[in-house]
């Protein structure tokens, strides 16, 4: 399981991070630009909108705590607490290889796209195309996160014709976010 905590990274639109954002309480993030200070993601494609913003959850493997306790000579007990530390850190960008970004949503200046469609947008940026048999027809564009490609978790579809697959996932989605919200939600 996957478990951090939420940015939101603003870029211009050759994908040069202009600034990240946490959540925050009530919707009042607080600047955690420095953890991606200088980076550009996405190769300098040019996006031709002024500026967009990717919603991340900010993780971190079991591997990566085990690989950065070595690495400091210190003990860092679980992946979601280093996470935020790591974010909250005057030295975030000095530990940004041991954190992925999981990317959640995407929009834009002018953004007029449903969820899936940006979705599908998402797909294309954060895994690349591939044909029919699953081979790669083009790279991932999102270059940010080191070696390492950047996770992206979607339902494989085999034959979606728009019809009622579409209202399924939006069924499950909304029943887990209800889930979520719900007291019965416990980690």
């Amino acid at each position: 399981k996957w478990d951090g905590m939420s940015i939101v990274v603003t870029y211009d639109r050759h994908g040069n991070v202009q600034r990240a954002l946490t959540r925050g309480d009530d919707g009042l993030g607080v600047d955690v630009t420095r953890l991606l200070a200088g980076e550009s993601h996405f190769g300098g494609t040019d996006f031709e909108v002024e500026r967009f913003g990717v919603k991340y959850e900010v993780v971190m493997s079991w591997s990566a705590v085990e690989r950065m306790s070595e690495d400091l000579g210190k003990v860092y007990k679980n992946p979601r607490n280093t996470v935020a530390g790591i974010v909250a850190s005057d030295e975030s960008a000095s530990r940004r290889q041991y954190i992925t970004l999981v990317p959640l949503d995407i929009e834009w200046d002018g953004c007029e796209d449903d969820r899936l469609a940006r979705i599908e947008f998402m797909q294309r940026l954060f895994q690349g195309e591939f044909d029919e048999d699953g081979n790669r027809t083009s790279p991932p564009l999102f270059t940010g996160n080191g070696e390492q490609e950047t996770p992206f978790y979607w339902y494989q579809i085999d034959s979606w014709d728009g019809g009622d697959d579409f209202f399924l996932l939006q069924e499950d989605y909304d029943e887990i976010h209800a889930w979520r919200e719900s007291d019965d939600f416990d980690f």
